[in-house]
């Protein structure tokens, strides 16, 4: 009889410690999903380097930098893109200026310089990209169309 009481008790706690540990998975995975750790990425040009910080979601992409109040000064947001395109950029929530390149492999296709956050179209680069990366403005003020920049590990 004892036996079967602490087997009993056993199953039970084990039971319990799995129900918990479950219970805790469901919780973290649903409220607080894991960031996939990436490796740093730099795009370098004219002697400038600038960390990448990658937008790889979609909802990341229609957000950009919008609703940030700033960006540190040596880093900049890239938007990979799976096939070339022709990729449209807004200001949407921007609340700082910024520089924005349209790359097709490394070379420099189109740029704005100090896009405004007040301006209210898109733009639109009229030719396809793979790449774009967005830093303050004046960051890539040396870059020009058929540029060249290097990305770094």
């Amino acid at each position: 009889m004892k036996k079967k009481l602490f087997l009993r008790k056993i199953v039970f706690v084990i039971i319990g410690g799995v129900s918990c540990i479950l219970f805790w998975f469901v919780i973290k995975t649903v409220f607080f999903p894991v960031q996939i750790p990436q490796e740093s990425f730099f795009v370098e040009f004219h002697g400038k380097r600038l960390l990448l910080e990658r937008a790889v979601t979609e909802e990341a992409r229609a957000l950009g930098l919008g609703k940030r109040d700033s960006l540190c000064s040596s880093c900049a947001l890239q938007f990979i893109f799976e096939t070339p395109g022709r990729y449209l950029f807004w200001m949407k929530d921007m609340r700082f200026p910024i520089d924005i390149v349209w790359l097709r492999g490394e070379e420099v296709v189109f740029i704005v310089h100090n896009a405004q956050p007040e301006f209210l179209g898109v733009f639109d680069p009229g030719v396809f990209a793979d790449t774009v990366f967005e830093c303050n403005a004046g960051e890539a003020k040396n870059l020009r169309e058929g540029d060249r920049v290097r990305f770094l590990h």
